[in-house]
């Protein structure tokens, strides 16, 4: 069985609840993990039902980590900061953390058929207090383009508050902070290649951080491979791109990226980097998705090309033709 996981996409309304709980009990099953199916099935369900009253679609929910050491993973489009239980104070009455039964919690979020109403007051109360108590590790990812809310489910309901959340920002510098600013010219780019190359090293830093984070005996690489990120992070994230325009050949995208010099110079340790967080991932078995010979050979044009530009030498475009898998025919 491949231990690649696919990406559960979520409509709206009380029945997605349902979805994201038999989607997540289904897939720890396949993996073998019965002994998560409790808490992941409760601390999908709360953050599920967070993102729907709180946040905004698209609404997505993942498997990432290992085998040994799982983490789910709720996504939306809001980069609002969740509110952390330490900082909302106790919740009244049957809802306070030493008097939850978690039989009687998951009977509640038996969800389908509820109307919306019914539905947001099954939920209030409990939220990320519920999650910590699910959880070995939990926490909150701040993106530029929304948030990511992940747990690694414990093997057993904790009787007390359970472990405290993190909450993590994109760290990226402004752009006008930037010394001995380069303008690198990427010509002729695939626009849905740019956006998978993003997606990836995206994903790849959240992977070897948390997982540094959280089982960092586990996976002393990881933490390894999560100090060199940063060097990824100005030569792959869309804040960077000061001017997007259809190439003039129609082949794709013409970008003008500003970076710092030095970054650029170091595009090849970047693409070293990447290698070796494949290696990684095929070692470890990480439930995350490994770059195809496409993805490769547009990132080895793509970091080139700052390494190159910096070093003043000409612009050179994107010349492999592809398509759009994505794309609609004609």
């Amino acid at each position: 069985m491949s231990l690649s996981r696919p990406v559960l996409a979520l409509g709206a309304g009380p029945r997605v609840v349902a979805d994201a709980r038999r989607w997540v009990v289904g897939t720890v099953a396949e993996m073998g993990r019965d002994d998560l199916t409790e808490t992941a099935e409760l601390g999908v369900s709360e953050l599920v039902t967070n993102a729907l009253l709180h946040g905004s679609a698209p609404i997505q929910v993942a498997v990432r980590g290992t085998r040994e050491h799982p983490r789910i993973e709720v996504r939306d489009a809001s980069p609002e900061r969740p509110v952390m239980p330490h900082s909302r104070g106790t919740s009244a009455g049957d809802h306070r953390p030493g008097n939850v039964d978690l039989d009687t919690v998951l009977d509640d979020l038996d969800l389908e058929g509820l109307e919306a109403g019914a539905f947001a007051l099954a939920t209030v109360g409990r939220g990320l207090d519920m999650v910590a108590r699910c959880s070995e590790a939990w926490g909150a990812d701040i993106e530029e383009d929304g948030k990511v809310v992940w747990f690694s489910p414990a093997t057993q309901f904790a009787e007390d508050e359970g472990v405290a959340g993190v909450v993590s920002d994109l760290d990226l510098p402004r752009a006008e902070t930037i010394d001995d600013p380069v303008t690198v010219h990427l010509l002729g780019a695939p626009g849905y290649l740019v956006e998978r190359l993003q997606r990836h090293v995206r994903e790849l830093r959240r992977e070897v951080r948390l997982l540094g984070f959280s089982y960092g005996n586990a996976y002393p690489a990881a933490a390894t491979l999560a100090d060199l990120f940063p060097l990824l992070v100005p030569l792959t994230e869309s804040r960077y791109i000061d001017a997007v325009s259809l190439s003039a050949a129609g082949r794709g995208l013409d970008l003008s990226v500003v970076v710092s010099r030095g970054s650029a110079l170091a595009a090849r340790q970047a693409a070293d980097l990447l290698d070796k967080a494949d290696d990684f991932c095929r070692q470890e078995e990480l439930l995350t998705l490994h770059r195809d010979d496409q993805l490769c050979e547009f990132q080895d044009w793509y970091l080139d090309q700052f390494a190159q530009q910096a070093a003043g030498h000409p612009a050179a475009p994107w010349q492999v033709p592809v398509t759009d898998p994505h794309a609609s025919a004609c």
